[in-house]
Order: C-alpha cells, then sequence, then structure tokens
C-alpha cells in the first residue's frame, strides 16, 4: 500500500491525540485536549512549580469563544509580521516598527475603501 502525504498526516494527527501521548503533554504542564478525567488530572505532574497546586482549576472553565475573521486581516497581518521581522533583526526598534505598521495598514485600508467606493 502506499503511503500518500495525507495518510501520514492522518497518523500523525492520530498520534498526537492519543492517550500515551496526551499524557505526556499533559504531565508537562500542557492543556489536554482530550476528555479523559484520569489524564487531567496528572495536568503538571512532573513540574515542580505546580506541586500543591489546584491544577484542576485549569479545566473548570472553558475556552473564550474565537474571534471571527475581520474583513482587513489580509491587510494587517502582512504589516505587523513585516514589522516584528524588523524588531527582530534588530533594524528599527518596537515604537517605530509599530507606527509604521500603523500607517501602512490605514493606509491599505483607506485605498480598499476608496476602490470599493466606501
Amino acid at each position: 500500500m502506499k503511503r500518500t502525504g495525507i495518510h501520514c498526516a492522518l497518523q500523525v494527527m492520530e498520534l498526537l491525540v492519543s492517550a500515551e501521548i496526551q499524557k505526556k503533554i499533559t504531565d508537562f504542564g500542557r492543556y489536554t485536549a482530550l476528555q479523559d478525567q484520569a489524564i487531567k488530572e496528572m495536568y503538571g505532574h512532573t513540574m515542580k512549580s505546580m506541586q500543591g497546586k489546584n491544577t484542576k482549576a485549569v479545566f473548570k472553565s472553558r475556552f473564550a469563544d474565537p474571534v471571527p475573521p475581520h474583513p482587513n486581516n489580509d491587510l494587517v497581518f502582512p504589516a505587523i509580521d513585516a514589522a516584528l521581522t524588523a524588531v527582530v533583526e534588530g533594524f528599527i526598534d518596537s515604537n517605530t516598527a509599530l507606527r509604521q505598521a500603523d500607517e501602512a495598514i490605514n493606509k491599505a485600508i483607506a485605498e480598499r475603501a476608496a476602490r470599493l467606493g466606501k
């Protein structure tokens, strides 16, 4: 049987959500995706900083709903990525990078609005 990329990807996903891997992940303070109470009780088990803490509280609340995508995300994210890269590579400081990104984003949004007649 020839293995395709999709087949291999599915095997990796199956491995990642297996109880064995989720136990290891949870043991080191990562939130498990499984509903298995025994795995949840292992949360932070191997971490000294978690000893004596109420780790069960981590699982009592639920995650916030995802933020819906904004129509201008395609304009915002590239500018933010470019600003972050410039800062990390030492070309400019963070304040300058954020100011330049803000200006570029506002200009791109204004151009899109003008093009769409808004």
